[in-house]
């Protein structure tokens, strides 16, 4: 099989030669979109290191895009986002956009949980099962294969879980800025609220000025908490500060 594969590497190195010389990055990536990874791997092996580090680069820019849709599980009204993201994303990376895009301040802990399999920062002195992966390992399109939803934790003590759907796989698109996000609604709870059932009663005291904790909730949060806020246009000014 590898064999194969190389024989298809060997006919496409020309190419690859052609295109680093006379064409941009973007162009190259067209070109290898539809290799398979068995051709990318024996193609490594017939070309100067430089150049493999010009291929990865091309098949980053040609990796599928994911267009997810990202829920807060257990509040009311529902708090979810519309998201693209290349299928090359590391994980450990998605959870930044994750956090971002939902409006999360972040400086908690984190894990996927795709399948069976469970992806984070494990920790050195908590062995028990299920067993945590490193995040900064995997690519989102090599953790879900043919997956088409996944959980995604954040904040272990507020037990914050988020459900993730893939809606579509997109082709690539160099000229695409991503991660991008599309749509959403509602605002994201405060952070250390309590979770769901915290944010229950948080709603309930700020939205009723007789309730005991009315002014203090205030207090707490700022001063104001709108729930039903979202701002795409500032979701995507902060994601345009996101390097891949």
């Amino acid at each position: 099989m590898y064999l194969a594969a190389r024989h298809v590497a060997m006919s496409t190195r020309n190419s690859f030669t052609a295109y680093r010389r006379n064409r941009p990055l973007v162009s190259f990536a067209s070109l290898i979109s539809g290799i398979s990874v068995g051709v990318l791997i024996a193609l490594t092996d017939c070309v100067s290191d430089d150049s493999i580090s010009l291929l990865l680069r091309a098949a980053k820019i040609a990796a599928p895009i994911y267009q997810l849709r990202i829920e807060l599980l257990d509040v009311s009204p529902m708090i979810w986002r519309r998201l693209l993201v290349p299928g090359s994303i590391k994980l450990h990376k998605l959870h930044a956009v994750l956090v971002w895009t939902m409006g999360w301040a972040g400086g908690h802990l984190h894990e996927f949980v795709i399948g069976h399999d469970h992806y984070g920062e494990p920790d050195p002195d908590f062995d028990t099962p299920p067993r945590v992966q490193r995040d900064d390992r995997f690519t989102l399109a090599a953790a879900l294969g043919a997956r088409k939803s996944f959980i995604y934790l954040y904040d272990f003590g507020d037990g914050w879980e988020h459900r993730v759907t893939v809606e579509k796989t997109l082709s690539a698109d160099p000229t695409l800025k991503l991660p991008h996000c599309l749509d959403g609604a509602n605002a994201c709870p405060p952070e250390d609220v309590g979770g769901p059932p915290g944010y229950e009663d948080f709603l309930a005291a700020i939205r009723d000025p007789a309730h005991e904790e009315h002014d203090a909730m205030l207090d707490w949060c700022g001063g104001t908490f709108k729930p039903a806020a979202f701002d795409l246009d500032a979701v995507n000014a902060t994601l345009r500060q996101f390097k891949l």
